[in-house]
This record gives structure tokens, C-alpha cells and sequence, in this order.
């Protein structure tokens, strides 16, 4: 990206963080993708970061909200761990609510059971918080 506004509204969807079974404890494995994310945030220091995450429908509503807002954290707390300020990341967790695959199947489930980075430029994040 040559600039932030380029990046702005960008949307990176990753099933290359993955958490233990029914945790919000981050695995190793997710560290790559996480390392690229905190450098593109040092590389843009204007920007803020949503972090969604997602679940896949086994549970109940209630359960997979608490899952996947614990799991939007977790990667907060990472990335703040990493330097990045706290005011630039919004951890949502959309449990189920979301689908992107059927759930019918173990490879739907696995698709569903993701996390979404949404770019946001500061100015604008600030101006949508006010009028809300």
C-alpha cells in the first residue's frame, strides 16, 4: 500500500489464527500472521484497527459472543504487547452471527472460525464515535 488511504476501509480476512479448543488462548502458530499485522500498523501510525472475530455455530448464541470477544481481545492484548497503542484497536466478537461458509460441515466450521482485521483511518473512527 503506498498510503493510509489506500488501506482505509481495507479488510483482511485470516483463518491463519488460530486459538486452543474452546479458548481464547492464541497457538504459535498464529504469530506470523499477528507479527504482519503489528508491522503494518508501525508502518501506518494513522490508521486504528477492528479486530472481529468469529466462531463457527456449535454452542449457544451467548457462549460463542463471549468466545469470540475474548478472542478479538486476545489479539488486542497481543498486539498492544507488540507496541501498539491501545486507542488504535476495537475488539468485537460476532459469535455465530456471521457465516461466511454452511455449518454443516467441519470445513464450513473451520472457514467460520476466522478473524477479520478492518482498517480504519483515526479521523474517521473519531467522527463515527461522536455521532453515535
Amino acid at each position: 500500500f503506498a498510503s493510509a488511504q489506500e488501506l482505509d476501509h481495507a479488510k483482511l480476512r485470516t483463518n491463519a489464527i488460530h486459538f486452543a479448543y474452546k479458548s481464547a488462548e492464541l497457538e504459535e502458530a498464529s504469530a506470523p500472521t499477528l507479527e504482519h499485522v503489528t508491522k503494518l500498523l508501525r508502518q501506518y501510525p494513522e490508521v486504528q484497527l477492528v479486530i472481529e472475530a468469529h466462531t463457527d455455530d456449535v454452542g449457544s448464541r451467548a457462549y460463542n459472543i463471549e468466545l469470540s470477544q475474548q478472542r478479538a481481545q486476545s489479539v488486542e492484548t497481543y498486539l498492544m504487547a507488540h507496541g501498539v497503542a491501545a486507542e488504535r484497536l476495537i475488539p468485537i466478537g460476532h459469535g455465530k452471527n456471521q457465516p461466511i461458509a454452511n455449518n454443516k460441515t467441519e470445513e464450513g466450521r473451520s472457514t467460520n472460525r476466522r478473524v477479520e482485521f478492518r482498517v480504519t483511518l483515526k479521523d474517521e473512527q473519531q467522527a463515527f464515535q461522536r455521532t453515535r
